[in-house]
């Protein structure tokens, strides 16, 4: 992952976010206008970041070349 960009999550930033109760759902989702977490990095950024555990967060309207997203095929 680390390399070609940084990945769009569906996860919105928080300073204060705890996992579910069971432990099982990381997912946080609170507004899709809010900031959005990417990770991972691209060869344009600096090496704290080229790395795929690297997280940040940006607004949804960033529109840059070092942000994207992955696209999965579920083969099941």
């Amino acid at each position: 992952m680390a390399g070609n960009l940084a990945e769009w999550c569906l996860d919105n930033a928080s300073l204060n976010y705890k996992w579910d109760e069971t432990g099982m759902n990381p997912l946080y989702l609170s507004s899709q206008e809010d900031y959005h977490i990417v990770r991972g990095g691209c060869g344009l950024h600096n090496e704290d970041f080229m790395r795929c555990t690297a997280r940040d967060n940006y607004p949804v309207s960033v529109r840059d070349n070092l942000i994207g997203f992955r696209c999965v095929i579920n083969t099941i």
